[in-house]
């Protein structure tokens, strides 16, 4: 015998939906009348805000008025002690750096430098001096021709300029170029002696101990004197390898005339 199972419900009550709650609208009017109330305390505020303004810049005028008003006060001159008091507040000077020695110590110490410097001032006249008896010694043994005609010449400097270098003369002292478009001054050569013929000594120069070309010989100037109107420097070249030629024109290489009593003597003696 088969058992089927008995299913029983129990009586479910059923839950009632909460009842519908409806606000009142308010009327038209009532909101018309609300707002308008609002407008006119929106306005009030807006009046009272502009009379304070006004109350405070009427306030304001009339302090200005009385600080025009009023006159600067006077103030009693300052006397002389009140004048000391204040440069006694000043800051003092700073004081010396004590001597790190006893007073007999710090004596000898500048004893010492105070020797030192005239030592070295009279080291320096000495040194001015042998100079300048060393270069009179030089002018004295130099040969500036047989009547020192070429004397004016010394301590002076010539340039000649061309497409590469810029060539110059120290005559009795030194010959050097530099690149015209800049660039370190290299030696040719310093003063050596006259070398023109027997004949005629004193129309060369020979300038010698310049600086070593590369692989060549020390470089060296040879300067060929020219009657001129004036001391000028008008040619330089490079005929040989390390080798230089100046053209330099000066009265002092224009014959002169022999004396006006000569050249009579000279026609008596022939008559």
């Amino acid at each position: 015998m088969i058992m089927k199972p008995i299913y029983t419900m129990s009586k479910v009550t059923p839950i009632q939906p909460p009842p519908e709650v409806t606000t009142p609208m308010p009327s038209l009017e009532k909101a018309e009348e609300e707002i308008r109330k609002e407008e006119e305390e929106v306005a009030d505020q807006h009046e009272t805000e502009e009379e304070s303004e006004d109350t405070r810049q009427d306030d304001t005028d009339d302090d200005d008025d009385d600080d025009d008003d009023l006159e600067p006060p006077e103030f009693p001159p300052k006397e002389k002690g009140e004048d000391e008091g204040e440069n006694e507040d000043a800051p003092e000077p700073p004081k010396e750096e004590e001597s790190k020695y006893d007073p007999e110590t710090q004596a000898l110490i500048d004893e010492a430098k105070e020797a030192r410097e005239q030592f070295k001032s009279a080291d320096e006249k000495f040194r001015n001096v042998e100079n300048e008896i060393r270069r009179l010694e030089d002018s004295l043994n130099t040969d500036f021709g047989p009547e020192e005609e070429f004397a004016a010449l010394k301590d002076q400097c010539f340039e000649f300029t061309d497409r590469e270098y810029t060539y110059k003369l120290c005559t009795f002292d030194k010959a050097s170029q530099r690149p015209k478009s800049g660039g370190t001054e290299t030696s040719l050569g310093r003063w050596g002696t006259w070398s023109g013929p027997d004949d005629h000594k004193y129309s060369h120069q020979k300038y010698e101990g310049g600086t070593a070309c590369w692989n060549g010989p020390a470089r060296s100037t040879v300067v060929n004197i020219h009657c001129g109107l004036q001391n000028e420097l008008t040619a330089a070249s490079e005929p040989s390898r390390c080798e230089y030629m100046f053209d330099f024109t000066t009265p002092a290489a224009c014959q002169t005339r022999p004396p006006l009593e000569d050249t009579h003597e000279h026609i008596h003696t022939e008559l």
